[in-house]
């Protein structure tokens, strides 16, 4: 599908489980979910030097305070 990221929101993974492909966003619209010039930055080359093979990132956004993280995984 490309190069991008899983946004998921807490409250979503807690009443349906692990995301799946639905949760998937290339990198334009996962980029379009920040305000902050610097998270387009840190984001947007997380996302252009990350192995798909081994790698993947996944967007976090809390119920409670909408503060949305980047979390990175390695595959084993």
């Amino acid at each position: 599908m490309g190069r991008g990221a899983l946004l998921v929101y807490a409250s979503d993974v807690i009443e349906r489980g692990v995301p799946s492909d639905i949760d998937y966003r290339n990198r334009e619209d996962i980029l379009d979910v920040f305000d902050a010039p610097s998270s387009h930055a840190e984001l947007g080359q997380m996302i252009d030097n990350y192995d798909p093979k081994t790698e993947g990132i996944i967007t976090l956004i809390t119920s409670y305070s909408n503060a949305t993280f980047f979390v990175t995984f390695k595959l084993k």
